[in-house]
């Protein structure tokens, strides 16, 4: 696998960033780093200081994920040491429910995520002293914008992997104190944490630690899987940038706002001053023998009625992007969409949330199998998320209403498929039972 320096500013991570700060609020987001100046702007700094950002992507996202997270997934082991696993599975006191839970976010967002194991150099052979020691296997995550490099064999299945791994000090040759971006190498049969010199030389931190297990203990959870980019385009990555573009625009309305509350002076007089900056704060001076008389003025209010309409219209295109990847909680009309449209929304969602179930679910089976050739160990172990998806109740009567009226003026073939989602509708406010069954038949 061939690696440089440059390789960290590959167009491979700033795409997974961008998302995960506009899933967060952060980053540009939070600092006014993603708003655009205008070519005339003279206070941009004082704009960015006043922005603030209202945040599509994170409820977008969350409606993809969370649902299938709302009940803890039933979990069935004979081993007490994979029971402390679960337990406490990434060596800081979090349960496998919730590592599990953060692994499906950034596969949410960014299409893509990565578990990792590894297991301490000094174990026992105590079973007790090992769970009281906590001295057992833990994973982690890794994100794909932590992604500088990685290599997949024929059959695209990942076979070595480098990470960002924090910043490390060292002393160079000239015993000046450096700081830099340190990377660990994951494979077959070896990882090691290192750093680039100034030369642009690989240096290894520490020693080489062998893998004894036969495989690259490395986890990509993946939804979707894309056979010619194994790091695809991150989903939200539109999504992210249409909020952008909101955050942009808000910016500027409230920047439009701001000048029709403080109107600028127009002032007759024979006084020039080269140094005057047009402002709020300023007046516009114009020759006293011209028919203008002392007035005020703002920006035409035309500006601002059609900045409001091109951010309403762009929020719109992010809500229909979302609902497109099945974020149906996200809703800018619901009563008016159509039947055949409206019902595809329900089985989208519950679609997307399965699929989530079913990988989470297909990811700790992986993960067991791992945890078993790091012990040297044999056990049985279940694993079943809950697909009883439960949204808001007076959100699923709300659609179960308009479901009702739209399914009494369609078609046959219409209310068939209507019908399945009115059916999940009732189950859920409902719950499952025989007279429910009996009414539905």
């Amino acid at each position: 696998m061939s690696y440089s320096a440059s390789a960290v500013d590959t167009n491979i991570v700033n795409p997974y960033k961008f998302v995960t700060n506009a899933y967060n609020g952060s980053g540009g987001f939070k600092t006014g780093e993603y708003l655009h100046p205008f070519a005339r702007e003279y206070d941009f700094n004082s704009r960015k200081k006043q922005c603030f950002y209202e945040n599509f992507t994170k409820g977008a996202a969350d409606s993809l994920y969370v649902p299938v997270f709302s009940n803890e997934a039933v979990r069935v082991t004979d081993s007490d040491l994979f029971k402390a696993f679960i337990n406490n599975a990434d060596n800081n006191g979090n349960h496998l429910q919730e590592v599990m839970k953060t692994a499906a976010k950034y596969a949410t967002i960014h299409g893509i995520s990565f578990i990792v194991m590894d297991n301490f150099e000094n174990t026992s052979e105590s079973l007790q002293v090992t769970i009281d020691n906590r001295i057992f296997p833990y994973i982690y995550i890794k994100t794909a914008d932590q992604v500088v490099d990685y290599k997949i064999n024929e059959f695209g299945n990942l076979i070595e992997i480098i990470f960002k791994d924090g910043d490390y000090e060292y002393t160079d040759k000239d015993d000046n104190e450096c700081e830099t971006q340190a990377y660990r190498y994951w494979s077959n049969f070896e990882t090691y944490k290192f750093y680039m010199d100034k030369e642009g030389n690989k240096v290894v931190i520490g020693n080489v630690k062998p893998i004894t297990i036969g495989t690259l203990p490395v986890i990509a959870v993946q939804k979707d899987i894309d056979y010619e980019d194994f790091l695809p385009v991150p989903p939200f990555y539109d999504i992210a940038r249409m909020n952008c573009a909101i955050f942009n625009g808000s910016s500027e309305l409230n920047n439009l706002q701001r000048q029709q509350a403080f109107s600028l002076l127009v002032l007759p007089t024979n006084e020039q001053n080269p140094n005057l900056e047009i402002g709020a704060n300023s007046v516009l001076c114009v020759d006293p023998q011209s028919s203008i008389t002392p007035t005020f003025i703002s920006p035409d209010s035309a500006i601002m009625t059609a900045v409001q309409g091109n951010i309403e219209s762009i929020v719109k295109s992010l809500l229909d992007s979302a609902n497109v990847l099945g974020a149906s909680s996200v809703s800018t009309s619901g009563s008016t969409s159509s039947g055949v449209a409206l019902s595809y929304e329900f089985l989208g969602q519950h679609y997307i949330l399965n699929t989530i179930a079913n990988l989470c679910t297909k990811t700790e089976l992986l993960i067991s199998e791992m945890f078993k050739l790091y012990t040297n160990t044999e056990f049985e172990y279940a694993v079943k998320y809950d697909t009883n998806f439960k949204p808001n109740i007076l959100d699923i009567k709300a659609k179960y209403e308009i479901l009702e009226k739209i399914y009494n003026l369609s078609d046959d073939s219409t209310k068939i498929v209507l019908k399945k989602s009115m059916v999940g509708l009732l189950v859920q406010i409902l719950g499952e039972s025989d007279e429910l069954n009996s009414l539905i038949n």
